[in-house]
């Protein structure tokens, strides 16, 4: 009809910290009209005082500050927004409303020295003639008006996608997964995965918790993996990390072990590993579960009538270039050779044959080594008579060439010695021969470089024990042993670093008394000292008060001249004091007093 309707928009913008609301009112008047530009800091100079409200009793922060403005003059919206930090961003809503925002990064965008002009959008032809109403600062919270301004996005509200399962679920969310998907091959894998990751963590730390073991078993998660390896059977996947689940969840721990046993969790195992003979991740952690479950005394048995035997000496055998599953089998063998009944079965299977591989087709690796050292020492234990010369001879050889080769390994060097004691047992032509190869030498070694560590100290004062024992010549030979290493200077060294030790006084105050009269006077007198203090700080322990009044009591004339006599005489009185009711303690005290 050609008639101009008058319109009133509204626009809001934010200049520094403040956000202003604009209301334009477009009439017919105004039409075709040159706008006038009139600056902010006019605007506000003629704005009428009372219509602006500053608040003085209560300062809101910068950030939350909001202004409103309606404006009915002839300034445009470029006037107001040439003087807007140059710093912010604006966007233009659907709404005809406007958002500053702050840069985030100087990277972002480039900032000038000079106030920056933006031209903003409006509708084309029309002229607008603005009046000042009012103005009016009220406090906002800068929160709510973000709500606010999102309140129409659609994403925000979809629902979350279920997220994948991950080691970082909580466990009991992975037990409820388990349980609920039990015919899901692919959940049950993920749950397993995610379980034995969890228990682990990056440093393992939860594998050895007995409370998170109890709560498996409380919520039948022991029941779940079983059933899922035998449900499962061409998994692979739910194969290895069923069978590393078991291994944790038996953990050492009899009750455990009985558990698992009892749900035919051996059974299971031995038929996922016959099932997978070509895999050697399934044999490894197969042989690991059921080594696991047979270290209590009473399941060995079980272990060896599931044909526990044919399978470590077939997995040592069918993945001999895998460290792995030999280091597996090893153990697996050291635990079936607990009890002395099963030796000669293992024996006669080729279980020494076996480890001897192992140990010289990797004898660079001092984990192995040790196993394989393990492994021997049990067999050799209490069997040693019914092995054949030759093989002791060969496992002697290469006990000593491991020992020079990781002479700063505290595990090979231990059970070197432990292997060397199980050889040399009441075969004194044997134990010549070990002696000229240099065993006693490389046993001072081992004390030398472990000082620190008390297990080596005690097994090889107990290893030097058995190369001497009552043979006169042996102990002149081990006196002159050691390449540069004085026995005496080490075996006092020891008994000085370990002064507390009971087991390692009782066995170095025994070795005292076998070399005590081969050594010269200064040796022997720092003998009678070492013992002396021994015998002071372990006054109950009658093997110790035994021997070091066994050693005192044959030196009365000896004491006296070099100047130990008081002291010698003051311990063998407490000796005798503390137990009264020792007649060998009597008779060597009475000995040396008489």
């Amino acid at each position: 009809s050609g008639l101009i309707i008058p319109t009133q928009t509204t626009q809001t913008t934010r200049i520094g910290d403040t956000l202003i609301t604009t209301t334009t009112t477009t009439s017919a008047s105004n039409i075709g009209k040159k706008p006038s530009h009139v600056s902010v800091e006019e605007l506000m100079k003629h704005a009428p005082t009372a219509l602006f409200t500053t608040h003085d009793d209560h300062q809101p922060e910068p950030e939350s500050k909001h202004a409103t403005v309606n404006l009915e003059s002839n300034v445009t919206n470029d006037d107001i927004m040439a003087k807007a930090d140059s710093s912010n961003e604006i966007e233009k809503m659907e709404d005809g409303e406007i958002r500053l925002s702050p840069q985030v990064s100087d990277d972002d965008v480039e900032e000038s020295e000079t106030e920056q002009d933006f031209i903003l959008d409006g509708p084309e032809n029309v002229d607008v003639d603005q009046s000042i109403e009012e103005v009016d600062i009220v406090s906002h919270n800068v929160e709510r008006n973000m709500k606010l301004l999102f309140r129409n996005d659609s994403t925000s509200s979809r629902p979350p996608p279920d997220p994948p399962i991950t080691p970082n679920d909580s466990l009991e969310k992975l037990i409820k997964k388990m349980e609920e998907d039990v015919d899901d091959a692919g959940s049950q894998e993920d749950c397993c995965r995610a379980i034995f990751e969890y228990l682990c963590g990056s440093e393992g730390h939860l594998i050895n918790n007995n409370r998170i073991r109890q709560r498996l078993f409380d919520r039948n998660v022991h029941t779940l993996v079983v059933s899922a390896i035998e449900k499962f059977p061409e998994n692979i996947h739910i194969q290895v990390d069923g069978c590393k689940l078991v291994q944790i969840m038996a953990g050492n721990v009899e009750k455990y072990q009985k558990s698992l046993w009892s749900i035919s969790a051996g059974e299971m195992i031995v038929h996922s590993i016959r099932r997978n003979m070509n895999n050697p991740r399934l044999q490894e952690h197969g042989i690991n579960a059921l080594r696991t479950l047979a270290f209590t005394c009473d399941r060995q048995d079980e272990f060896i009538s599931l044909g526990g035997v044919t399978i470590v000496l077939t997995a040592m055998y069918e993945h001999r270039p895998d460290i792995r599953v030999q280091e597996a089998c090893c153990k697996a063998l050291e635990v079936l050779g607990f009890q002395v009944k099963h030796h000669h079965g293992l024996i006669e299977a080729g279980a020494i044959d076996s480890v001897m591989w192992a140990l010289l087709s990797y004898k660079y690796d001092p984990r192995l080594v040790e196993s394989c050292f393990k492994a021997l020492h049990c067999l050799l234990y209490q069997s040693g008579s019914s092995v054949k010369v030759s093989k002791k001879a060969r496992v002697g050889r290469h006990t000593l060439h491991s020992m020079k080769l990781h002479k700063n390994h505290a595990g090979v060097q231990e059970y070197a010695c432990k292997l060397l004691i199980c050889l040399v047992r009441r075969k004194d032509k044997y134990k010549r021969a070990l002696m000229q190869e240099g065993a006693c030498a490389l046993i001072l070694t081992a004390m030398q470089n472990h000082l620190f560590n008390v297990n080596v100290q005690r097994i090889a004062c107990l290893a030097l024990l058995a190369f001497i024992d009552r043979n006169r010549e042996h102990k002149k030979y081990l006196l002159n042993e050691g390449e540069g290493l004085n026995v005496g200077t080490v075996l006092l060294t020891s008994l000085d670093q370990h002064p507390l030790d009971d087991v390692l006084q009782e066995y170095g105050c025994k070795l005292i008394s076998r070399l005590f009269h081969e050594v010269g006077n200064h040796l022997k007198t720092q003998f009678l000292k070492a013992t002396v203090v021994a015998m002071d700080n372990h006054v109950e322990d009658e093997r110790i008060q035994e021997i070091g009044c066994r050693i005192l009591g044959a030196t009365k004339s000896f004491s006296t001249n070099v100047g130990v006599y008081d002291l010698v005489e003051e311990a063998l009185i407490t000796a005798k004091s503390v137990h009264p009711n020792d007649e060998r303690i009597l008779s060597l005290v009475a000995r040396f007093l008489n």
